[in-house]
C-alpha cells in the first residue's frame, strides 16, 4: 500500500491561457505531484514528468494533456510555451507585478476525468510537490481493502486522533453516473411492463385466434394433418406478424438510439448482432406465450371438436 498527499481536485474552469491566434482560451487544471502523476498512471506521449530536484513546487512549468496540446497548437514541447491571463499565484510581494509565461515540459495522453458525455477538456497540470494536503491518497493491493482501512483508522488515531473518514475513488466516479443508472433502472422497469402487457396481448389474440379456428383444424386433422404441421401452420401466421413488426420497429429503434447518444463526445458502437439478439429474445417470447395455446389446439380430438361446432 502507498501513501500520497491527495492532488487538488481538477478545476473545469478558471484558468485562461493564450492561443497562437492571440485570444484566450479556458482551460482544466489540477495541482499534482510526481507521486500523484505515478499512482494515477498517466501515460506520458513526450517530454518529461516532474523531477523534485530541479522543479520547484508552484513553479512556472505545465505537464498538458493532447488535447491542449492540439489546442494550443504546439509542435515541439521543447520551446513551448503558455501565456495566462493572469497570474495563478503569488508566493512573495515581487510576484504581484509579473505575470511570467509557463513552459511546457511533458505531454501526456488523454484520460477521462469528466463524464462520458462530454468531450476530453484541455488540461494543465501544475507540479504541487509537497503541497501540505490536508487529505491523503492511498493505493490499496486487490483483496486487502479491510486490512488497509484497518491500518490507515489505526494510523490516523496514533498522529492526528478523531473521527476517521475515508472514501473510495470508484465511488466517486460511480456517482458520476448516479442518474444514468437510474435513467437505466427506470427504462428496463417499463422495457419489463411493455413485455408483460404485449405478451397477454399476444396471449388474449391466440386464445381468440384458436376458437375461431376449431372447426379448421379439425377438418384438416381429419384430412390427415399431424399436430406438428397444424403447429407449424399457426405459429407461421405470428411469425410473420413478429417480423413485420421488427422491420417497422427498426428504423425506429435506430433513430430513438441516435437521438439519445447526440448528446454524448463519446459513443459505444452499434452492431448487428443488438438487433438480432433483440430480436431472437422477442421470437422466444412469442413462442412461449403461443406455444401451449396452439399445441392444446393442435392436439385436440376432431370428433369432439366437430361435435362442439
Amino acid at each position: 500500500m502507498g501513501i500520497w498527499r491527495q492532488p487538488h481536485t481538477i478545476q473545469e474552469s478558471g484558468i485562461r491561457l493564450k492561443t497562437t491566434e492571440g485570444e484566450y482560451k479556458e482551460v482544466c487544471s489540477a495541482y499534482m505531484s510526481a507521486e500523484n502523476i505515478q499512482m494515477y498512471g498517466l501515460q506520458l506521449k513526450e517530454g518529461r514528468f516532474w523531477n523534485d530536484s530541479i522543479d520547484n513546487t508552484y513553479g512556472y512549468q505545465f505537464i498538458i494533456n493532447e488535447t491542449a496540446q492540439k489546442l494550443f497548437g504546439i509542435t515541439n514541447i521543447e520551446t513551448a510555451s503558455l501565456q495566462p491571463e493572469s497570474r495563478l499565484w503569488i508566493t512573495s510581494r515581487n510576484d504581484m507585478s509579473t505575470n511570467p509565461p509557463y513552459q511546457v515540459i511533458g505531454v501526456v495522453k488523454d484520460f477521462k476525468f469528466t463524464h462520458l458525455s462530454k468531450p476530453n477538456a484541455p488540461l494543465v497540470i501544475s507540479n504541487s510537490g509537497s503541497y501540505n494536503s490536508q487529505k491523503l491518497m492511498a493505493s490499496i493491493v486487490p483483496g486487502k481493502k479491510q486490512e488497509a482501512i484497518a491500518f490507515l483508522k489505526k494510523l490516523h488515531n496514533d498522529t492526528v486522533g478523531g473521527e476517521f473518514e475515508y472514501s473510495f475513488v470508484e465511488d466517486e466516479v460511480s456517482a458520476l453516473y448516479k442518474d444514468d443508472k437510474k435513467a437505466a433502472y427506470i427504462y428496463s422497469l417499463f422495457t419489463v411492463i411493455a413485455i408483460l402487457i404485449s405478451s397477454l396481448g399476444l396471449f388474449s389474440l391466440s386464445l381468440f385466434d384458436v376458437q375461431q379456428r376449431y372447426r379448421e383444424i379439425a377438418i384438416r386433422k381429419v384430412n390427415g394433418a399431424t399436430t406438428r404441421i397444424v403447429m407449424q401452420m399457426m405459429l407461421r401466421k405470428y411469425f410473420k406478424l413478429l417480423g413485420l413488426a421488427f422491420v417497422i420497429s427498426l428504423p425506429v429503434s435506430l433513430l430513438a438510439i441516435f437521438k439519445y447518444l447526440e448528446n454524448f463526445a463519446n459513443k459505444a458502437p452499434i452492431s448487428w448482432w443488438i438487433f438480432a439478439v433483440a430480436l431472437l429474445i422477442t421470437a422466444g417470447i412469442s413462442l412461449a406465450t403461443l406455444i401451449w395455446q396452439i399445441r392444446k389446439a393442435a392436439e385436440t380430438d376432431p370428433a369432439k371438436a366437430m361435435k362442439a361446432e
